[in-house]
């Protein structure tokens, strides 16, 4: 049998708070009486119940000390501790969460109350840190990763690995770890394994950064283009790079992209385009006011009719002296063929131009080829040169965004909240029995 955990008070009281402290005190020995009652019935109860008895004589301690500090601020707050731990008392070991938050809430009661610089400043900060927020951390955060055990395959020692990864994500970008966990089942969703989900998380991570995009969509246009542009996932980071360069040098972004990917992903991607190359074009088609599924569906017409000589769109090409296959009948890489194109038709009147691209591009799709033939070429060099040299791009935009006061207080959030999933973590193996 337990020991009962005494706590010495000292004898003078302020008048005002005496009344809170004997109802706390009666309330710890009824509680006391009940984790004793109920040790008796195993020998795992008996061990949980010293472990609380222990943590709950020590937190009143704690607080008691804190009050006398306070004494003329809580005497509400004491008679709020005293009647919730007085009906807690007089129950049997039967634990919820309703009990958790019985014992948190006069504590956090007590925290709002208090004047210390500290917790003004949590406040100010937008940052909190208590028993029932750190058990709902852990718990989200490792039903997230379950699941992407579950839709990714993993095994218990790849799963170690990506909750690791997840958690130090969490702890050092602005994401948090659940956050990194939704990216990671996103990547599990695109068919990509263990090892690619760990080299690609970064790279993903930064490019939401950068963009101000929410993760879990970012993942899930990155992931989706990727399969389409038949990348690799070590190539994430550049593919997120190239992206975040496009995106901050036209007018577009990169939720707009990912809509032109849908559209156009798999017949770039079939005819051997690079990212680089369409985020050019993209770019350019953007500058004009041409945007998104639009942008996608005008740029498909334009390749699908060029690959196919729909209505005569590679002879008329040809006609300029521009090849759109080699001679083993593989596509040539599309800014050579745009820039020729451009060359050709450099010299048009308006309308021979818009012949040409209605020709080319047909009726619907005519405005996004006049956009790339139009553009001049201090635009078109300049977007060019950006996107070929994207590399550390999103790295550095994600830097830039999060310098700041702002961006301090968004990563000091994410730290804590690894700090709450550590906590959590420990306190696991006891909610879980207490639950069970």
């Amino acid at each position: 049998m337990a020991e009962t955990i005494r706590i010495e008070i000292p004898v003078k009281v302020v008048d005002e708070t005496s009344e809170g402290i004997t109802q706390t005190i009666n309330g710890l020995q009824k509680l006391n009486k009940a984790l004793r009652q109920t040790s008796s019935k195993t020998t795992q109860y008996e061990k949980s119940s010293q472990k609380t008895q222990k943590t709950l004589a020590s937190w009143a301690k704690q607080k008691y000390e804190v009050l006398l500090s306070v004494k003329d601020k809580v005497s509400p707050i004491l008679k709020t501790i005293g009647s919730g731990l007085k009906s807690f008392g007089s129950k049997t070991f039967s634990v919820t969460m309703k009990a958790v938050d019985l014992i948190t809430a006069p504590v956090r009661g007590i925290l709002n109350i208090l004047k210390n610089p500290l917790f003004q400043a949590g406040a100010v900060l937008g940052v909190s840190f208590g028993i029932k927020d750190t058990i709902d951390t852990y718990k989200n955060f490792e039903a997230a990763m379950s699941k992407v055990q579950a839709v990714s395959g993993a095994t218990s020692s790849e799963l170690v690995k990506l909750t690791a990864k997840a958690e130090e994500m969490g702890s050092t970008t602005k994401f948090t770890a659940a956050q990194s966990a939704e990216a990671f089942n996103y990547m599990a969703m695109a068919g990509w394994k263990s090892e690619q989900m760990l080299n690609g998380i970064e790279g993903i991570l930064n490019l939401a950064a950068a963009s101000g995009e929410d993760l879990g969509t970012t993942s899930n246009i990155v992931t989706d283009a990727m399969t389409a542009f038949r990348m690799q996932a070590n190539e994430a980071t550049h593919f997120a790079d190239v992206l975040a360069r496009a995106s901050s040098n036209s007018n577009t972004n990169v939720s707009e992209m990912g809509e032109v990917f849908k559209y156009v992903g798999a017949m770039a991607g079939t005819l051997g385009y690079s990212i680089e190359d369409v985020g050019i074009m993209i770019g350019l088609i953007a500058n004009t006011g041409i945007h998104a599924s639009q942008a996608g569906t005008e740029l498909n017409s334009i390749f699908t009719r060029l690959a196919t000589n729909t209505n005569g769109a590679t002879d008329a090409i040809k006609e300029l002296g521009i090849d759109f296959f080699d001679s083993s009948g593989k596509a040539r890489k599309l800014t050579d063929v745009m820039k020729e194109l451009r060359v050709a038709t450099a010299d048009y009147t308006d309308k021979q131009k818009a012949n040409i691209a209605n020709t080319i591009a047909g009726t619907r799709a005519q405005a996004g080829l006049l956009a790339i033939l139009n553009a001049s070429e201090d635009d078109y060099n300049k977007l060019t040169e950006a996107i070929y040299n994207a590399d550390g791009a999103a790295q550095a935009m994600a830097d830039t965004m999060l310098d700041n006061l702002e961006g301090s207080i968004i990563k000091l959030q994410s730290a804590l909240d690894g700090v709450k999933i550590s906590f959590g973590k420990r306190l696991s193996p006891y909610v879980r029995g207490i639950a069970k």
